[in-house]
């Protein structure tokens, strides 16, 4: 199971607790093994395999957040 490790930049982060939520929520998606929202500048490191998460699913799951992530 090949491995990505990307940066993406996360639109609709307003604050600190939400780029917390966004990296907790990312990280219960099925092949994502990493996360972490920075609010600073609005980005988030995501390691996952390409076979199990795709963005179209990672959106799915913080779209409650108000959030989307963002190919840079």
């Amino acid at each position: 199971m090949p491995q990505t490790k990307k940066t993406f930049v996360i639109e609709g982060l307003h604050c600190c607790n939400c780029a917390i939520s966004v990296g907790m929520i990312l990280r219960t998606v099925e092949g994502v093994t990493a996360a972490r929202a920075d609010f600073d500048v609005k980005i988030a490191d995501i390691e996952y395999d390409n076979a199990l998460a795709s963005i179209d699913t990672m959106n799915k799951a913080i779209e409650g957040l108000g959030c989307r992530i963002k190919e840079s």
